[in-house]
Formats: structure tokens, C-alpha cells, sequence
């Protein structure tokens, strides 16, 4: 016969005055028009939220950051924040705590919870369930189960996952440079360095920001301002493709082929055969 057994040794944290819990909520948040969607707002209390199901964007403050199953954020006190709706159907519990007394200076702490998530799950649900259907003893069971929770979190057995302090304002100052320069023989490194970020960092945070690579973004402009050029104009192809930033007129065929499906010549001329417009030279 096996047989374990162990003493149960109490601790300081026993008499520890724990966070109360306040309230429990269940958000099924879709891009539904008939649904309500979350605008930003603050507290004087924590709110901690749990990805039960798929994913959405989240914003504290200014930082905008992708959450998906799995995935905590503890919001302190006195932080704006919403949840941002995308195509799916995501499901969040959130619970509200007073104060943690340990805020960090961006507002919140993200932490992954996928190797424990079975658990963390059980965790929330069982709180918002017991406050939901109020039985005998609920209070007791859901404050013993908030400050488990708790002391899970402050324990440091979940993964932390490092904060997202990338917000949209510095994407936006990227996108902005690229814009001004787009007809100047720019480099990544050269947007990179704008904004005082590696490249291998950079190329990652704004794909994750905009969906597309800086390079992707950069040559979208450029084509769509050729575009313009050969509708309005009567400049060369050559003359267009060097005003736009490509040194090289067959790799600027190449792309805008690639793009458009069609030459910037049969595209000139399609147009002008559709729309019968006058040219001038500039």
C-alpha cells in the first residue's frame, strides 16, 4: 500500500490582511452591434481579467496589447481601460478586488496562465458562480477561493509575461515617418532607429500594431502614390518610379504587377480610356 501524508504548518500569510473581494462578472464580447461594448474607464479598486475563450485587444492607459486564451491583466487602481471587441466571440470573467498596495508605473501586470489554466479557470468561474446563485455559505467560499487566487498570482507559479509598454502612439510616429519619407531611400534600421527601437524589435511590434511589415507598409505607399501619378500626370514611368523611392523601374514594374495584377502603362491606360480625363505635364 502506498501512503503519503503531510503536516500542515501555519504560516505568517495565515494572518495576513488579504484583498477583499467586491464583485464577480461574466463579458461575452463580441463586435455585435446589439451587444455593449466596453468604453474606457477607471476604478478605485482592482479588476483582475481572465481570456476564459479566444481572443481581443485590451487597452490600459494609452498601451493597446493582443490577449488571448490563457491570459490575465491585473488593472490597479485609478488606470483607464477597456476591452476592444474583435470577430470572435471571446469570453472574460473579471473579478473586482480593493486595493493590491504593489501598482507598477504602467498600471497593470499581464500574466499567462496556460500551464495552470485548468485550475485558474475553476478559479474564476467558481466565484462568479457562487455570487451568482447565492447559497448558503457563498461569501465565505467565494472570499476563501479570491484570496487562493491571489496568493497563486503573489506566488509567482504562472508565467509572467513581459509587459507590453509598445503603445499605439509610437506606431503611429513610425507610420508618420515612413509617410514623409517614403520617397527617400529609407531603410527598416532607418525607421528603427526614429523610434530609438532594435530592428528585429521593431518589425515585430508593428506588424503586431498595423497586420503588415514595415516593408509591406512602405512599398503599399509608394505604389498607391504611383497610382495617383499615373492618373494625374503625364510623367514617364521611369521619371514616377524614381520620384516614389525605387532606383530601379523594373523593380517597381515588378511590384506594381504584382499589386494590381497590370503594368503601370496598362493601368494609365485603362483609366484614361474609361474616364476620358485631360493630362497635364508637371
Amino acid at each position: 500500500m502506498a501512503y503519503e501524508e503531510y503536516d500542515f504548518s501555519p504560516n505568517k500569510l495565515i494572518d495576513e490582511d488579504y484583498p477583499k473581494l467586491l464583485r464577480a462578472s461574466y463579458v461575452e464580447l463580441s463586435k455585435n452591434p446589439f451587444h455593449n461594448q466596453s468604453t474606457s474607464h477607471s476604478h478605485d479598486f482592482v479588476e483582475i481579467f481572465f481570456v476564459k475563450q479566444n481572443v481581443c485587444k485590451f487597452q490600459v492607459n494609452q498601451t493597446i496589447m493582443n490577449l488571448q486564451r490563457g491570459d490575465i491583466v491585473i488593472v490597479f487602481p485609478r488606470h483607464e481601460h477597456c476591452e476592444i471587441a474583435t470577430d470572435n466571440n471571446t469570453i472574460l470573467y473579471i473579478i473586482a478586488m480593493d486595493d493590491f498596495k504593489s501598482e507598477n508605473e504602467n498600471g497593470y501586470i499581464k500574466i499567462n496562465a496556460n500551464k495552470n489554466y485548468n485550475l485558474v479557470s475553476l478559479y474564476f468561474e467558481s466565484i462568479f458562480n457562487e455570487l451568482k446563485n447565492k447559497r448558503e455559505y457563498s461569501d465565505t467560499i467565494c472570499q476563501n477561493l479570491a484570496q487562493s487566487l491571489f496568493l497563486l498570482l503573489k506566488r509567482g507559479s504562472l508565467e509572467i509575461i513581459h509587459q507590453e509598454t509598445f503603445n499605439y502612439n509610437t506606431i503611429e510616429e513610425a507610420k508618420n515617418f515612413i509617410d514623409k519619407n517614403f520617397t527617400q531611400k529609407i531603410k527598416i534600421i532607418d525607421m528603427a532607429n526614429n523610434i530609438f527601437l532594435s530592428e528585429e524589435h521593431f518589425i515585430r511590434k508593428f506588424k503586431k500594431f498595423t497586420g503588415v511589415s514595415p516593408l509591406k507598409y512602405l512599398n503599399s505607399l509608394r505604389l498607391n502614390k504611383s497610382r495617383d501619378a499615373l492618373i494625374y500626370t503625364n510623367k514617364s514611368v521611369i521619371s514616377i518610379s524614381i520620384d516614389i523611392g525605387y532606383s530601379d523601374v523594373t523593380n517597381y514594374i515588378k511590384k506594381f504587377k504584382e499589386n494590381f495584377g497590370i503594368t503601370p502603362i496598362q493601368f494609365r491606360n485603362n483609366h484614361r480610356a474609361k474616364n476620358k480625363e485631360i493630362f497635364t505635364e508637371i
